[in-house]
């Protein structure tokens, strides 16, 4: 598989963090969502240096990929006598790089998000948490299709809505992006909408279309920002995705 060929899209791309984290560990801010849901987009991730522990299957590693140096966070696929074989836990292939030992960063051993902690197992744990994510993502993927038909027919009839006994609150923002002015739709601090930047159409996160109705959603950035909408630019800690 040639490198060129490889999405952003399946990749969890790392952007230093100010601080180290004690004892020679290393913080990372990520973006992307290859590593979903064990990683996603503004974690701060804690990594540890191997030193003379050896790598492990299921671990989650901390490597440099040699087209542009970016630091990637994936896990483990398999150790084998010409480097390691990686791969998301979101996604289906392996990467194209096989790191060797040398080229390893650290181990990620812990994910910070919001105010939540959690440490990030390795090893055969690890592996075995790999495999169930995947395995309930294969799963998610075929109810959805099953149920795609009557989740359109719903969300274009509004039949959830017209039986809500209240209006979902929401409000739009305005970010500023290099492309131009997106706009994102939040339900208290979730964003379960957006308008990217150089569009005309919103994205919608499931279930979030049978509770909006997605054609009063404005269909211009004048339009939008008539309304005394908040403008924040976008943030400097994690890269844009």
């Amino acid at each position: 598989m040639k490198t060129e060929s490889f999405s952003d899209e399946r990749i969890v791309v790392l952007r230093p963090a100010a601080s180290r984290a004690g004892s020679g560990r290393l913080r990372f801010h990520c973006r992307g969502p290859s590593m979903l849901p064990t990683i996603k987009t503004g974690d701060l991730l804690v990594v540890e240096p191997y030193a003379s522990r050896p790598v492990r299957r299921g671990d989650i590693v901390v490597f440099r990929v040699p087209d542009g140096g970016r630091l990637i966070a994936h896990r483990v696929a398999s150790v084998t006598k010409t480097g390691l074989r990686i791969r998301g836990d979101n996604n289906n292939l392996t990467d194209p790089w096989t790191p060797a030992i040398k080229d390893i960063l650290g181990r990620v051993v812990r994910r910070e998000r919001n105010r939540s902690v959690r440490s990030l197992s390795g090893g055969a744990r690890g592996d075995l948490y790999a495999r169930a994510a995947r395995a309930l993502s294969a799963a998610l993927r075929v109810l959805m299709r099953m149920f795609r038909p009557s989740y359109r027919w719903a969300s274009e009839r509004n039949v959830v809505r017209s039986l809500m006994p209240f209006d979902l609150k929401t409000r739009i923002l305005a970010v500023k992006r290099p492309r131009g002015t997106e706009l994102q739709l939040l339900a208290g601090k979730r964003m379960i909408a957006r308008r990217p930047a150089g569009t005309e159409t919103w994205l919608v996160r499931r279930p979030y279309k049978l509770l909006i109705n997605v054609r009063s959603l404005p269909d211009t950035v004048d339009s939008a920002l008539s309304g005394r909408l908040s403008v924040r630019p976008k943030k400097n800690d994690i890269m844009p995705g």
